[in-house]
């Protein structure tokens, strides 16, 4: 029900809602004897009241039912008998009454409040927005009502609410001063239907008149760990869809500035030390790391980089990590075991996550790391806001951001950009920005076929294929998130399928989405939905395996999916594109075909992707649709050329993704030149400028 404020006993409308008789009912039930008149209505109401303030709900309700059998005039009555049935969920008799007191008192905004939000219960939207609207005009410090009518708006398919003049700023009045906290502003903002599944228009009308103004009101107010939780909400409900990198920096662009200038104001507050100078002495670099490694599928790829980095930095650098939340216990483990230095402002003793205990937690991190003499901070892979908030208030002399997906950041005080995205030391320019580039760092997925998991693994491999080749010659699959298989990729699927009437396709993702429905609805209305399986969320090591052919999809592509399948020896199709371009295997093989990696990778890394027998291109790797079309065709009706596709597709992991001295060693150079305290390195390889 939506929250109204007391105005004290007497009600803010033209009906009588005062209690007037409770003294007198109190006496008489103490006394034991009841007067000899016969109460009057208003006497059985108040006798009601108090009935409810002591929490005899069905007392209560018993007597309001009584004034009304003889009085079915009274408004008291039937408004009371209405709530207490809407706060029951018994919503058709609650409409009822609700309805009789709204025509009984049509002033009363509380009568037309909850009338409206029955109604809106009972799926009744456009009726309830205009008695909710009216109850509002009637009580303008009530946002409430205005709440719940753009609730309506949203549930009745009007996505687009118009710029009311009332409406978007007694929402925001409601979100900033009704909700007590976090998870009450998050069930608001979806409540009006900030979601993923909704029109981008919707979502961008939230995000402007409510989520920015909540993240900007929550910062001014020193709040840096709630304005950490709503960015990473807002960020999840609009940011990512559609699934573009154009749509991710069109969010980060307005997001991530609010806590650049969070930081800048906390610097220019807090009275820190000048960082220390160490001269030529081998550097300090601290990897930053939070949730998006410690939880998340990025820890791996991070326990392997900072292995590589102990392994061939050749005392030329110092490695030391910061965790923002609790280090996970695989994390200290091994940085004792790497002799590495590593400090939890996760754990109690330096009380909790970044952002809890406020400023405090910046100036500890600053202040060990000036005790250390850091000369880098770099951030590997972290939450963005993280990343602007921490560097702009200064953590270190430098700072870097190390990116395993997106390319999207940019902070001021950012000093290097770090990405997996070339066969060797070199850098690149990335949507405008320099990157500096290393083979990415894929460890080796799955584990040793005689191992006790191993065998395991296999033997659900086959039992799986074994099963689905029964219905089907060739299996196809997209392991992926639901929202990236767009209309057009549904589309050329379904081409695949009907000029292959003996394949099927394997699709996977959460079951509750929405999204789920209407792509198998699409996949339906193209005829081939027999044939097209969901299989839910599932162990994407085991499917990579699977699969006859990865069927990469269009847009954004998969990432560490795909490399799986490389690994598995797995064959698959790709397609060039504007997203493709800039991330993952797809920009990797992009460079090698088009002929911009080093002279030396280029040849090792083209033999590998040449047929040996007949000199044929084993990257399948599609400039179009058509040519998407053709290689998925060719795949499927020569298994002999898949075999070999799939092959070269191993070999090449295992030269440049699982070989982590390849990657380390290119990694430490950047840190070295990034840090400026190189003493002698060994002679670089020529850096390549990839435009």
């Amino acid at each position: 029900m939506p929250k109204m404020k007391k105005k004290g006993k007497k009600q803010a409308n033209s009906a009588e809602l005062r209690p007037a008789y409770a003294g007198p009912a109190k006496k008489s039930a103490l006394l034991g004897w009841a007067p000899l008149r016969k109460p009057t209505p208003d006497e059985v109401i108040e006798e009601a009241l108090v009935l409810l303030e002591n929490g005899h709900f069905e007392e209560a309700e018993g007597k309001f039912r009584e004034v009304l059998h003889t009085s079915p005039d009274n408004f008291n009555a039937a408004f009371h008998i209405g709530r207490l049935n809407l706060e029951r969920n018994n919503l058709y008799p609650a409409a009822g009454f609700l309805a009789r007191a709204y025509q009984l008192a049509p002033a009363s905004w509380e009568a037309g409040g909850l009338f409206g939000y029955a109604l809106w219960k009972l799926g009744d939207f456009t009726t309830a927005v205009q008695l909710l609207e009216r109850s509002a005009d009637l009580t303008p410090d009530e946002p409430a009502l205005l709440h719940q009518s753009l609730i309506c708006r949203v549930m009745s398919k009007a996505l687009t609410v118009d710029d009311d003049p009332k409406l978007w700023p007694a929402a925001l009045r409601y979100l900033l001063e009704g909700c007590g906290n976090a998870a009450e502003q998050v069930g608001f903002l979806d409540s009006c239907g900030f979601d993923k599944s909704a029109p981008a228009t919707h979502n961008e009308n939230i995000f402007v008149k409510l989520a920015l103004p909540l993240i900007r009101s929550v910062l001014a107010e020193g709040k840096l760990g709630l304005a950490l939780k709503l960015h990473r909400y807002t960020f999840s409900r609009a940011a990512l869809f559609p699934h573009t990198q154009e749509q991710w920096a069109k969010y980060l662009d307005r997001l991530n500035p609010l806590f650049v200038e969070a930081g800048e104001a906390l610097r220019a507050r807090a009275d820190q030390r000048p960082f220390r100078d160490l001269g030529n002495t081998p550097p300090v670099v601290a990897f930053v790391v939070d949730t998006s490694v410690s939880a998340g599928s990025g820890f791996p790829v991070f326990l392997s980089m900072l292995e590589q980095v102990v392994r061939v930095r050749e005392n030329r650098m110092i490695p030391i990590v910061y965790t923002l939340v609790p280090a996970p216990p695989a994390l200290t483990e091994q940085c004792r075991k790497w002799a590495v230095t590593l400090i939890d402002f996760g754990s109690p003793e330096q009380n909790g996550k970044l952002g809890e205990g406020q400023l405090h937690q910046l100036e500890t991190v600053g202040e060990h790391s000036r005790a250390v003499g850091v000369s880098l901070a770099v951030f590997f892979s972290s939450f963005e806001a993280i990343v602007c908030l921490a560097s702009s208030f200064g953590i270190a002399p430098r700072h870097a951001y190390f990116t395993m997906f997106f390319h999207s950041i940019a902070a001021p005080r950012l000093d290097a950009y770090f990405a997996g995205a070339s066969l060797g030391f070199a850098t690149k320019s990335i949507r405008g920005r320099t990157w500096r580039t290393f083979p990415p760092v894929s460890p080796y997925p799955f584990p040793a076929d005689d191992s006790p998991e191993g065998v395991e693994m296999l033997g659900e491999v086959t039992a799986i294929r074994t099963r689905l080749h029964k219905r089907f010659s060739t299996l196809l699959g997209t392991i992926s998130r639901t929202e990236k298989l767009d209309e057009t990729f549904i589309e050329v699927v379904a081409r695949i399928l009907r000029e292959s009437p003996g394949a099927g396709f394997l699709w996977f993702g959460h079951e509750n989405e929405p999204i789920v429905s209407r792509i198998a609805a699409l996949f339906d209305a193209h005829g081939v939905a027999e044939r097209c399986l969901f299989v839910g969320w599932v162990d994407t090591r085991v499917y990579s395996r699977v699969l006859d052919i990865h069927l990469n999809c269009f847009g954004l592509p998969t990432g560490i999916t795909m490399t799986q399948t490389f690994s598995a020896a797995g064959a698959y199709v790709l397609k060039r594109g504007a997203e493709a371009n800039h991330i993952g295997l797809t920009q990797l093989l992009a460079s090698l075909l088009d002929g911009i990696e080093s002279e030396t990778h280029l040849a090792e890394a083209q033999a590998i992707f040449t047929d040996p027998e007949h000199g044929e291109n084993l990257v399948m790797l599609a400039e179009d649709v058509e040519q998407y079309l053709n290689y998925a065709n060719r795949l499927i009706r020569d298994p002999v050329f898949r075999g070999k596709v799939g092959a070269a597709a191993r070999k090449f992991m295992d030269k440049y993704f699982h070989d982590s001295d390849c990657t380390g060693r290119a990694f430490v150079e950047h840190l070295i030149d990034v840090a400026g305290a190189d003493q002698a390195p060994p002679k670089r390889r020529k850096s390549r400028v990839v435009g």
